[in-house]
């Protein structure tokens, strides 16, 4: 998430500097004449084989249904023109299959405070779910560049207001202690962890550490094999077991559930 505050404020002063809104909406645009600017408006930040699955997935459902559209994508208009807020997966299947033509959009008027809230409050059927860190995630980003109400964050992120005041005050903490430290460059549990004079990001090992590097080799994977290691799992075991025929049960203790333990759980639920 490094530096992506100082794309939301040059987008900012885009808007300031643009031209106003059209007064005719429009309810479908050309494919070239829809911006995306994901790290400001695309919250998700999980799993990129989920990700890759459920874009193929809405790609069979056009190839199924002969192109036919899905629902209204969410725009807004950034002063040049008008920018995706709500729907970068179906965007991404449009440009798999190769669509031609205009596709529906729905306009979202107000600020750009607001529509990065929309973009999160939206719960279009054809949207990829997101799990709790991924709220999380985005409820910390709607903090740290919004002047959003507790109420209004909550409702988007789909946490509680006692966690949008606790982040609030984790922003205090951050600033004060370390005012060096960039707040778009943590993710939640990074941020947590750091306002609570936790192990220091840096530290080798630790598990922010952890976090970054991981971030960092399945980006790789993504790229390499894009969903493959998701849908063929067994594959992918084997394939470590290849590698280094001790790296599994070393996983396995990482993840604290050994083969004993597993057994022994499994025979207490009977």
């Amino acid at each position: 998430m490094l530096g992506w505050t100082t794309e939301l404020e040059e987008l900012r002063q885009q808007i300031e500097a643009g031209n106003p809104e059209p007064n005719a909406k429009p309810e479908h645009l050309a494919m070239n004449d829809i911006r995306e600017c994901p790290t400001v408006f695309q919250h998700r930040s999980g799993n990129l084989a989920q990700s890759q699955a459920h874009v193929r997935e809405l790609v069979r459902v056009l190839r199924m249904r002969d192109g036919k559209p899905f629902d209204p994508i969410t725009v807004f208009w950034v002063g040049d023109g008008w920018c995706c807020i709500d729907g970068h997966h179906r965007m991404e299947a449009y440009r798999e299959v190769g669509h031609q033509g205009p596709i529906p959009v729905r306009a979202f008027s107000g600020t750009i405070e607001q529509a990065m809230a929309k973009a999160l409050q939206n719960n279009a059927r054809d949207k990829l779910p997101m799990g709790r860190e991924e709220k999380s995630n985005a409820a910390w980003r709607l903090v740290i560049a919004t002047k959003l109400s507790k109420a209004t964050i909550s409702r988007a992120a789909g946490v509680s207001e006692r966690t949008v005041a606790y982040m609030r005050d984790a922003v205090r903490k951050i600033t004060a202690s370390c005012p060096e430290q960039a707040l778009d460059a943590l993710t939640w549990r990074q941020a947590d962890r750091l306002s609570q004079g936790l192990e220091p990001l840096q530290e080798v090992g630790s598990e922010d550490w952890i976090e970054r590097e991981a971030e960092k080799v399945a980006l790789s994977l993504q790229k390499t094999f894009k969903d493959r290691l998701a849908r063929q799992p067994e594959v992918f075991a084997r394939a470590i077991e290849i590698y280094d025929s001790r790296l599994l049960e070393r996983l396995r203790e990482w993840l604290g559930t050994p083969e004993k333990d597993a057994e022994e759980e499994e025979e207490a639920d009977f």
